[in-house]
């Protein structure tokens, strides 16, 4: 999305399928939760749509046994950028859609975020308060990741 090149190192889609694949092992390991769902947001339209390459009902599916599945907000705006200015839809539905983005990962008992973000940071900060639906939520920011190979370097 907006923040590729700008804020961070961005990963293609695999490699953060390797990420919820070794959060998910990690996490049945720590708790007694069943891990099968990713909540995926991105404003990246090519981000959300890679994820049909891991979903066994789609036709074209690369990897129909992949043993999570996705849950998307499917009226996302995918702005696909930062900048107000450049918006092609109207500021309502982009921040319908931040909000709508929000309120998912608050869904979630364990959160993965890059941090590079302000809005990660926000998001991880009310994670870990509480604000979500877990009672006992868990955090991680990629930049900390167990796999040396999967942390996230930010670029500010």
């Amino acid at each position: 999305g907006d923040k590729c090149g700008r804020e961070q190192r961005c990963y293609e889609f695999e490699k953060y399928v390797q990420v919820a694949e070794e959060m998910g092992a990690k996490r049945r390991n720590q708790t007694s939760n069943i891990y099968d769902t990713i909540v995926l947001t991105s404003d990246s339209r090519d981000m959300v749509e890679s994820r049909l390459n891991y979903t066994s009902s789609h036709p074209n599916a690369t990897h129909p046994d992949f043993p999570f599945r996705f849950l998307i907000n499917e009226n996302d705006t995918m702005q696909g950028h930062g900048s107000p200015q450049k918006y092609q839809s109207r500021a309502d539905d982009i921040m319908a859609s931040t909000l709508a983005a929000m309120k998912m990962q608050m869904l979630a008992e364990t959160v993965v975020s890059n941090s590079c973000s302000n809005f990660h940071k926000v998001l991880a900060g009310f994670h870990v308060s509480g604000c979500g639906m877990a009672k006992e939520p868990y955090s991680e920011s990629l930049q900390s990741n167990d796999n040396p190979q999967l942390r996230m370097r930010c670029f500010v």
